[in-house]
């Protein structure tokens, strides 16, 4: 049992010094017709953090692993570690010592949500170490403190895999979302390049703006998006998932794209397009055996154009962050 003096809260019984594990699912984000709205969750691709009680009055990222990618363990900057540090000064504890070790299984840098996840397991597992000071849902404005970058705050996503299911975000600043049913049968398929240690890099400067016929024209889907949803009505959803203005900003992400978007439809898929900021393109379908035939044949795809990719099929995890 570690002990850690004065600054180990009384209230936490024995176990908890032994520390708390946590996993978090990664997200498609946007889902054609919800940009920067839309969220949902993808079952079996999850991050994991381990928190323990340290001896030093600070917290401390101790590992890192499943990533080549340029974290850093400094606390101060670590993106997931200040989301939970935000926690900690909410709660005047930023003193405790804590050691957090990451377990990354989301790709990051591909769309899939990898910062949410992880920014969400750090404050899920710090949150149990202390004794849940909070409720679930009330973790959000902390996560969102990791999740801060130059193109937003990713709530929609961070949302998505704090509670699962698919959400709709109305406001991060009022941590305002509203989850949206999803039909039985629901299952996502998704595929992306590996393109050395990050794939982020090359992407196009994203248009802030956006002309009054494409607002219109999303708005439209959007509505009818989410009718389709509550109502399980498939021929719905699939009119209803059109990106004309995001797909046209990403051409430069992945050069298969319009090639991947065939495959997928003359598969069955309800809609295909860009996941985040991609390069991930993902499918929607009501039927696992067709989401398995679109990815056997887009990697048939990558490997013909000597691509190496990588596939992920999913249902719909509706948990979102739980404790292992």
């Amino acid at each position: 049992m570690i002990i850690v003096g004065s600054q180990t809260p009384k209230h936490i019984d024995v176990l908890k010094h032994r520390g708390v594990k946590v996993s978090v699912p990664a997200t498609i984000s946007n889902l054609g017709c919800g940009i920067n709205i839309l969220g949902i969750a993808l079952k079996g691709l999850a991050d994991e953090v381990i928190a323990k009680f340290g001896l030093e009055p600070c917290l401390k990222v101790t590992s890192i692993s499943g990533t080549k990618d340029s974290f850093v363990l400094d606390a101060s900057i670590n993106s997931a570690s200040r989301s939970a540090l935000a926690l900690l000064r909410s709660l005047n504890k930023e003193d405790v010592g804590i050691e957090m070790q990451i377990k990354k299984k989301v790709p990051v840098g591909v769309g899939l949500g990898s910062m949410a996840a992880t920014a969400v397991a750090s404050v899920m597992a710090v949150n149990e170490l202390m004794g849940r000071p909070y409720e679930k849902r009330d973790l959000l404005s902390f996560a969102l403190e990791g999740c801060s970058n130059d193109e937003g705050k990713n709530a929609h996503k961070v949302v998505a895999s704090l509670l699962g299911g698919c959400m709709l975000l109305r406001d991060a600043d009022q941590s305002d979302f509203v989850r949206i049913p999803v039909p039985r049968g629901f299952f996502i398929a998704a595929i992306y390049p590996v393109v050395g240690n990050d794939n982020r890099l090359g992407r196009p400067v994203l248009k802030s703006m956006m002309t009054l016929a494409d607002y219109s024209h999303h708005s439209a889907n959007l509505g009818s998006f989410i009718m389709g949803m509550v109502k399980a009505d498939y021929d719905m959803i699939k009119r209803s998932m059109s990106d004309s203005v995001w797909v046209s900003q990403l051409y430069s992400c992945n050069a298969m794209f319009n090639e991947t978007k065939s495959i997928a439809m003359k598969a069955g898929a309800l809609g295909c397009s860009y996941t985040g900021n991609g390069p991930a393109v993902f499918a929607v379908f009501d039927n696992s055996l067709y989401a398995e035939e679109f990815v056997a044949k887009a990697l048939e795809l990558y490997r013909s154009n000597k691509v190496e990719a990588v596939v992920v099929v999913s249902g719909i995890d509706n948990e979102g962050a739980i404790l292992l």
